[in-house]
């Protein structure tokens, strides 16, 4: 199946269904079928994923991760998968304003598209009276599968670890969309988050949870070695496990098929990071750029 660009939507008619004509990187035009949403019958609402592989190279770190677990719990938590995908464009908007990005403009009228096409029928099937309360609802039920004992799960399996790798991804992810939902909610939100707040231990960079707000993680070297082992490109059967959310980075992927200790791996992606932002700072031609340092640490071409 060929992958999909997201491209400038044609707006036909009102009616039932209108047709995108989307690009793909072989140039060959691929015409696909997007069923709209009639708001007087939401109980027929089918949530279909939403594009999000291929992406604005200047989006792509900072927003693939919301849009890979909306495609994950569309189906059984659509509002959820609603806030995701609403916090996905918020933080595009805000990176790039004016869509001079390469290919942003399509993706952000896409984007926001999908987000007006689902906004009234996925809020028909919220389960809670709030999209706040929704969230913690889904977040809490992801890091009880955590816990040891109770719903954890027994990782007496390769599936069984798959699915606590996944657990601890989606949860992850829903933090930091439960943070900037309260966050915009007022004082007694931000009040009630604090019960919500788990504590990951790190040594020197936030890798987990939310930590990419903290200053360290912008500064530029630490983003650029960041970009390094995030590019995955051409290992063998990453696609299939990209799509699933559980493989993010170089030691996500060593991790799940030799079966390394998590706490091992994060403190060898830690110590690695830490030298391609030192070697990044010894550096001495100013106008080396943040892409340019990700492809020479992984012999990747520059897009």
């Amino acid at each position: 199946m060929a992958e999909i660009v997201v491209a400038d939507p044609i707006y036909e008619d009102e009616g039932h269904t209108n047709t995108n004509t989307v690009t793909t990187y072989t140039t060959t035009p691929v015409t696909i079928s997007l069923t709209t949403i009639s708001y007087g019958y939401h109980d027929h609402y089918v949530p279909e994923p939403f594009e999000s592989e291929r992406l604005p190279p200047t989006l792509e770190y900072e927003i693939q991760r919301f849009l890979r677990v909306a495609n994950l719990i569309g189906k059984e938590e659509p509002r959820v998968a609603y806030l995701c995908r609403f916090h996905a464009f918020e933080i595009s908007h805000y990176m790039d304003r004016n869509s001079s990005g390469r290919r942003v403009r399509q993706f952000k009228t896409s984007l926001l598209q999908r987000l007006e096409q689902d906004e009234e029928a996925t809020i028909s099937r919220r389960k809670e009276k709030s999209d706040i309360r929704e969230l913690k609802r889904v977040y809490h039920a992801y890091k009880d599968l955590l816990k040891p004992g109770g719903d954890a799960l027994e990782m007496s399996s390769i599936s069984d670890k798959e699915r606590w790798t996944n657990a601890r991804y989606i949860a992850a992810v829903l933090y930091e969309v439960l943070e900037a939902v309260t966050n915009a909610a007022g004082p007694q939100a931000l009040a009630d988050r604090d019960s919500n707040h788990t504590k990951f231990e790190f040594n020197i960079l936030p890798l987990d949870n939310g930590g990419i707000q903290q200053p360290i993680m912008q500064l530029p070297e630490i983003m650029a070695a960041i970009a390094a082992i995030c590019n995955i490109r051409g290992l063998p059967s990453v696609q299939d496990f990209q799509k699933r959310g559980t493989v993010t980075d170089l030691f996500d992927f060593l991790q799940y098929w030799f079966g390394f200790q998590e706490d091992n791996v994060a403190n060898q992606k830690e110590h690695l990071i830490l030298l391609i932002a030192n070697k990044h700072i010894r550096q001495t031609h100013p106008k080396t750029s943040n892409s340019k340092v990700a492809s020479s640490e992984t012999g990747s071409p520059t897009v």
